[in-house]
């Protein structure tokens, strides 16, 4: 399987490294987001993008045309997502879309929306998202935090928005905050806190390092093709 990889910091690095144990071979690397050219996808099977969120729509058609799917783990972009089934549908092709390709992090998901789901009976009961991150990382909140936000405000109706920035004086109880830490080397953590009167439930997920991130992205590179649709990590579970 031949893959062209566009972005080669440290995820796409890793994604290069871990390539060949998982059966696939890295054929071009474009550090550019914007060089994606429709002849650079002659004999590829699939585009695993770990660029930034610039000038994607247009890398997505440009796969899309050539008939080629796209494995996306590129963070930031969440308001395109949208934009980005609608080409899928017009081109009949085929995408596989996460900020986190981690396999126990889609666990971690589907459990965190099964208790959203259960605290949204106790009204007593508040919520908030945490994230901690190298301080080399760019984006703030991480990709993944805002997809866990999401994943609660889906389940929580009494949940409305998302805020990240607090201001002078008590958040809205219709808000749901997530707080960012980027210190030292974190590879990742995140956390779900469920706080009421008698007591705090919290979910977390740490990741150790950037394999499994690496190795996910990969294995959901291979499982796109072929396929048709718009697709998420949680389709591989």
């Amino acid at each position: 399987m031949k893959a062209l990889l566009i972005g080669h910091g440290k995820m796409g690095q890793m994604i290069e490294q871990f390539a060949p144990e998982n059966g696939v071979t890295i054929s071009t690397i474009i550090e550019r987001s914007d060089l994606l050219t429709p002849d650079l996808l002659s004999g590829i099977d699939v585009v695993i993008d770990f660029s930034g969120p610039d000038g994607i729509l247009s890398r997505i058609e440009t796969a899309l045309l050539a008939h080629v799917p796209m494995c996306i783990g590129t963070t930031d972009w969440q308001e395109l997502k949208d934009a980005a089934k609608k080409l899928v549908q017009k081109y009949d092709g085929a995408l596989i879309v996460s900020s986190n390709f981690s396999l126990g992090f889609a666990l971690f998901s589907q459990l965190v929306k099964t208790a959203a789901a259960l605290f949204s009976k106790l009204e007593n009961y508040d919520v908030s998202v945490s994230e901690r991150h190298h301080r080399e990382k760019k984006d703030h909140p991480s990709g993944t935090a805002k997809e866990l936000a999401q994943t609660i405000l889906a389940s929580m109706p009494r949940k409305k928005k998302v805020v990240s920035d607090l201001q002078p004086g008590a958040i809205e109880k219709e808000s749901l905050h997530i707080a960012s830490d980027r210190v030292g080397y974190f590879a990742g953590e995140h956390q779900v806190i469920f706080d009421g009167p008698d007591g705090t439930i919290t979910l977390s997920h740490s990741s150790r390092n950037r394999h499994n991130f690496a190795t996910g992205a990969l294995t959901a590179a291979k499982w796109i093709i072929g396929k048709k649709g718009y697709f998420t990590v949680e389709d591989l579970l």
